[in-house]
């Protein structure tokens, strides 16, 4: 008898599939693999219709028909999209690819949702103004992380990359600490705040 004719072996096997399904999802995105992005994104559909993300089928077969139509419609941005620029890079990594959503929502909306109340202001001072009289002003817009690269020390400017610090703090935090989340619940900085200003 097959184990996949027990009900308990059947709800393994499927849930193995869910993650093989979401691990070759990560792995195209990472890396930029179109092919293999639009593979899972087919595979998923089973699962949206099954768990009731009707929205999400929907959209996700009219943007398959679409993609897959690109060989005839428009076959420069095919080959565009299969030269790994479907996703977005931050660095030249192999393994450095991220979806354009994911950005969105890390770097966009992080930013509104933090800064509505001063996006709101803007826009009201703007209100009535035709487009080519509209003027935004640095002083009245936020400042966000990625705009400070670097820090000043006594005379010195040093350039701080985010990324790197966060991927060193992790990298030196593993095996000393039972709950890496303990080490940034301090100042992530390499001189202490008293001594350093911050400049653009």
């Amino acid at each position: 008898m097959s184990q996949k004719s027990f009900r308990t072996s059947q709800l393994w096997f499927q849930y193995m599939d869910m993650l093989d399904i979401l691990r070759r999802c990560i792995k195209a995105e990472r890396t930029g693999n179109w092919d293999l992005h639009l593979q899972t994104v087919k595979d998923m559909l089973p699962f949206l219709a099954a768990s009731g993300h009707n929205l999400y089928v929907n959209s996700s077969r009219v943007y398959l028909q679409q993609m897959q139509n690109l060989k005839t419609t428009h076959p420069d941005v095919l080959a565009f999209l299969q030269s790994s620029y479907h996703v977005i890079r931050r660095s030249d990594k192999f393994w450095a690819g991220l979806s354009s959503d994911l950005v969105i929502e890390q770097v966009l909306m992080r930013s509104l949702k933090t800064h509505a109340e001063l996006g709101i202001k803007i826009l009201k001072s703007i209100d009535g103004q035709k487009i080519d009289e509209c003027s935004f002003k640095r002083k009245e817009q936020a400042i966000i992380l990625s705009a400070k690269s670097a820090i000043k020390v006594d005379d010195d400017v040093i350039t701080v990359d985010s990324q790197l610090l966060f991927q060193r703090f992790l990298a030196a935090s593993n095996g000393i600490y039972e709950d890496q989340s303990e080490i940034f619940t301090y100042e992530l900085g390499s001189h202490q705040s008293t001594r350093g200003t911050v400049t653009a």
